[in-house]
């Protein structure tokens, strides 16, 4: 075979005689789908390395974009990292550290959701009834936890299914909690105790609506205070102007009107308000989306997330 056609650009979705099409830089290969059991180790060593570069050399159009990565090679490399041959084992394992030391913890959720779900619907094992021994799926659960910050929360998210499948658990059922243990003086971690210091107050300046003010206590004070005791001011004059001010308080407070020194306290009791609102916003909008991908795994797999 050539040198693993080191200008393959990308795989393309298969054609109308079922076969795989390769562009390999201005020539194609046609390669026809036969049985696994039909492909030799050697085979499947080159077919991993040609996965690696059909990851890492895809062409990218917006770098700004989510990866778009091709559903052929995820499906390729998940089966090759549960090879029964140890030597395409051990290159599948490189080949996908390689792939996650540049695309990180987002090619590694991909991969993991995939697994996840061929391992419930059967296609991962062999039709002979020979099942992927429970090792293979703590190595390869190990390699798709090797991504650093700062997608660590949605990466325990996604590997979390994977890490509850029944063989692997019985082999080493801790393995994805001591990784989350391990990373427990991530910011990410350090950022979920937010959620614990929240107030009941908190929760209710949240609940109120933007611009209403909620802490209506701050509104209640004497303007007349301060007035009783100053100097060059009889007592009589004195009692008689906190007796006004008192008076015309009571009036605007009768027609739901607010004093200047009112409008400049609650102005600034909203800007207090709004901050914290907008700092719970921000926590519920990062639980929301997190509930909303864990609800999604649910859906796809209902049996198995409450099996």
């Amino acid at each position: 075979m050539e040198t693993i056609v080191s200008l393959v650009r990308e795989i393309r979705i298969r054609d109308d005689n079922n076969n795989y099409v390769m562009d390999t830089g201005g020539r194609q290969m046609m390669m026809q789908e036969k049985p696994l059991s039909l492909t030799k180790w050697q085979e499947a060593i080159a077919w991993a390395k040609l996965v690696e570069i059909v990851i890492l050399d895809r062409p990218i159009i917006d770098k700004s974009a989510a990866p778009n990565y091709s559903q052929s090679a995820l499906k390729s490399l998940s089966l090759l990292v549960f090879w029964p041959n140890w030597k395409v084992r051990r290159q599948a394992s490189s080949s996908l550290l390689n792939i996650l030391s540049n695309e990180k913890a987002l090619f590694a959720e991909a991969l993991a959701d995939l697994i996840f779900l061929d391992t419930t619907n059967g296609t991962i094992d062999h039709g002979d009834g020979w099942q992927v021994p429970g090792e293979w799926y703590v190595s390869t659960l190990k390699h798709l936890l090797t991504p650093k910050e700062p997608e660590l929360d949605k990466l325990a998210i996604h590997t979390l299914l994977l890490a509850s499948i029944q063989r692997l658990v019985e082999v080493d059922g801790s393995v994805w909690l001591r990784w989350v243990h391990e990373h427990r003086e991530s910011k990410t971690w350090q950022a979920s105790e937010d959620y614990g210091r929240i107030t009941e107050n908190e929760m209710a300046i949240y609940k109120c609506p933007e611009g209403q003010l909620y802490n209506t206590r701050v509104l209640d004070f004497d303007e007349a205070a301060g007035i009783k005791g100053q100097k060059g001011t009889s007592i009589e004059d004195q009692l008689a102007e906190i007796q006004l001010i008192r008076e015309l308080a009571e009036k605007r407070r009768k027609e739901g009107k607010l004093s200047t020194k009112q409008k400049q306290v609650m102005d600034k009791e909203l800007a207090a308000e709004k901050e914290t609102r907008d700092a719970l916003k921000s926590l519920f909008e990062t639980a929301e989306a997190k509930l909303d991908e864990a609800r999604a795994m649910v859906i796809a797999d209902s049996a198995g997330a409450f099996a």
